[in-house]
């Protein structure tokens, strides 16, 4: 057989991860958009926090060549990915590099449960091996707490992060609060695709530099598995260009610049897994249409949670990623978790904004503030939140529009005076000051939804004959929960109906 593969992100993993055992005769060939883009940034050590003098050179470097933001953009050593524009306004993230977004993303991974899969025309018991895969594959580190109370299976398999004394108090507060009438809170350490074994030479050692790239290579990144697979399937092609679209009778790709692409060999199997924007555009372009599909988001607000009790003297170890995971339950079993993320303030908060010279004068402030201050940050679900038009503009390029205005947090108000009330006499406040919304979650999906026109109702994700969709387009809502693992478990899920094609 010979299969084609369009994108390097999680989606092309769980893919690839079945085609490896199921098919390990087929060639396949894996088209990327960038393959050999490389960070601006050369960061020669895995120490992390780097040596005092590359951590200077690094910060003056983002600062300098990225846009100034609020909150401090997230970068893979000063590189990020393009964005769309929306309306005329770089908003949405293009997934250009070699891996996808997960060069950029934070490593949550859980999986969706029933309440997240409404609608789907397939449950969560029938992901639950493709889960097992996948976890299997990028490794979860976790614990049993509080958050098994809606993950029966989390899949975690490595030791869990290390909260310090005020995360866990806070974690044993809301676990040990009252219910209430609308939401059952709930709190666990952060599930996160972390290399977190000691004996590990790549394990994460708490330095806090996340928010910048990580020397280490601690936080899983698909790039790293798409070398693996060049160099363990035996027949196996890494293209740079670009897909433009598909002709779908023949199962042909049209690949370069759409002022003058060429087209490719037949495929016997082709699979899109270019992340929900590229896969969207492609299909357009491949279906003749221009305008239409309504792409889905999780719209963020960040808010401050105060700690006024007791510092802990030997709190030396700092992630930068999500450390806590606070859910609010609804007691409507038909409506899924909202999830409320907990980080830590980490040197790169405030060194973004300060020139170097006048760090040292700030970093005892920030030492204080690391142990009193956290940054919450709760993801609304897709129908509550913004959703995009996209359209084939008439210099053909993608264009979005904004379809429709993310609700106000007021929507979900309650979840927030429950925390207050669950919070109430342990030390935690909820400072009464504006949140602070985010143009984007990057969780986009559901441009060419199960059950829609082109899918129909059933679950094998194919827009034709032997050519699916195997990343987020596909997903006819997106809860708060991150999508990430469930993107690669249904990839492989597909991947693996296909061959029965």
């Amino acid at each position: 057989m010979k299969l084609a593969v369009v994108g390097s992100g999680p989606a092309a993993v769980g893919v690839l991860t079945v085609l490896r055992e199921k098919a390990p005769d087929a060639s396949i060939s894996v088209f990327d958009i960038d393959a050999d883009r490389k960070p601006p940034f050369n960061l020669s050590t895995s120490i992390c926090p780097p040596p005092p003098e590359n951590e200077r050179s690094l910060i003056k470097h983002i600062r300098a060549n990225l846009p100034f933001s609020f909150p401090p953009p997230k970068s893979e050593f000063g590189l990020v990915a393009p964005k769309y524009d929306v309306d005329g306004k770089a908003r949405i993230w293009q997934s250009n590099m070699c891996g996808g977004l997960s060069n950029l993303w934070g490593g949550l991974v859980l999986p969706f449960t029933d309440r997240e899969m409404i609608g789907w025309p397939f449950s969560a018991e029938e992901l639950k091996p493709y889960y097992q895969k996948i976890a299997d594959l990028i490794g979860i580190s976790g614990e049993p707490d509080y958050l098994n109370e809606y993950y029966p299976d989390d899949f975690a398999n490595r030791p869990p992060i290390r909260l310090n004394k005020a995360l866990t108090k806070l974690r044993s507060s809301i676990g040990n609060s009252s219910s209430s009438t609308d939401y059952n809170l709930v709190a666990g350490v952060a599930r996160l695709a972390l290399e977190t074994r000691p004996e590990r030479e790549n394990c994460c050692s708490f330095g806090g530099f996340c928010m910048t790239g990580c020397s280490r290579h601690s936080i899983y990144n698909a790039a790293a598995d798409l070398q693996k697979f060049a160099t363990t399937i035996e027949k196996f092609e890494y293209i740079s260009t670009k897909v433009q679209s598909i002709e779908l009778a023949r199962r042909t790709l049209k690949i370069g610049q759409h002022s003058a692409p060429s087209d490719t060999s037949s495929f016997d199997k082709i699979y899109l897994c270019a992340g929900c924007a590229g896969s969207t555009e492609i299909l357009m372009r491949s279906l003749g249409i221009s305008s239409g599909p309504i792409m889905l988001d999780n719209t963020i607000y960040t808010f401050p949670i105060l700690y006024t009790g007791n510092r802990d003297p030997d709190d030396d170890a700092v992630l930068a990623l999500t450390n806590l995971l606070i859910g609010g339950i609804p007691r409507n079993a038909d409506q899924p978790m909202i999830h409320i993320q907990v980080y830590r303030t980490v040197d790169y908060y405030l060194r973004y904004y300060m020139p170097n010279q006048l760090w040292p004068l700030i970093q005892p402030l920030n030492n204080i503030l690391s142990q009193r201050l956290y940054w919450a940050r709760l993801y609304l679900p897709s129908d509550h939140s913004a959703a995009y038009a996209p359209r084939i503009s008439s210099d053909k390029s993608l264009k979005f529009s904004l379809a429709r205005q993310a609700k106000s947090l007021a929507t979900t108000g309650l979840l927030i005076k429950e925390l207050k009330q669950a919070l109430s006499g342990s030390g935690f406040h909820l400072p009464m000051i504006p949140t602070i919304q985010h143009q984007t979650s990057s969780h986009y999906a559901g441009t060419f939804p199960y059950g829609g026109e082109y899918l129909g109702n059933g679950a094998s994700g194919a827009i034709s004959g032997n050519v699916y969709i195997c990343d987020s387009t596909p997903f006819p809502n997106s809860p708060s929960s991150s999508p990430t693992l469930t993107i690669m478990a249904n990839a492989a899920r597909t991947a693996e109906a296909s061959l029965n094609d």
